[in-house]
């Protein structure tokens, strides 16, 4: 999915599933890259324009773009269900380009959570002290939308700070004499 959308890996500051901001653009991937000057990166920021799963762009703040892109329409539903935190029910081609994409392997917590084996029950239920887990459930928490939605607390803000050779020096005025 992503894979064929993102170039500069390298430069992807984080992936979110949505943006408290922009409402009307939900259920898009938003992608929010570091931003670069660079004529490879402005380059590759206008190519991706006419990729068919393209939205939009944005800056969110000085030093980040957000590229926004629609979920392919073969793997809505696995989307879906991901967002509705039923991690192991997404299809089994989904699970493995979650895998390939992240160049993770079935023994990663992230594949116990998409693949339920009994030891991830086993290690959940002694972390919280001998609770027996239905196996009926999923493995992970419920999605945290404060953590996949990009909000206000990812911005980077401007830091307004003192000018030391400014400070440093006695205050003179210009006191013109004879005015």
């Amino acid at each position: 999915m992503l894979r064929d959308v993102i170039k500069y890996k390298p430069s992807v500051a984080n992936v979110f599933i949505g943006d408290e901001n922009y409402p009307s653009l939900d259920g898009n991937i938003f992608v929010l890259y570091k931003f670069s000057a660079s004529k490879e990166f402005l380059v590759y920021e206008e190519d991706i324009k006419s990729h068919n799963l393209y939205v939009t762009a944005y800056d969110p703040d000085e030093k980040h773009l957000m590229m926004v892109f629609k979920v392919p329409p073969n793997h809505k539903e696995d989307f879906k269900l991901l967002k509705d935190s039923k991690y192991s029910k997404v299809s089994e081609s989904y699970k493995q380009r979650i895998l390939a994409f992240h160049a993770i392997s079935k023994n990663h917590p992230v594949a116990d959570v998409l693949y339920k084996p009994e030891k991830a029950f086993k290690a959940l239920e002694e972390k919280l002290g001998s609770q027996t887990i239905p196996r009926t459930q999923e493995v992970s928490s419920v999605l945290d939308k404060q953590r996949e939605y990009y909000n206000d607390v990812y911005k980077i803000m401007s830091v307004i700070r003192p000018n030391e050779e400014f400070d440093n020096k006695p205050l003179k005025f210009n006191t013109r004499e004879g005015e």
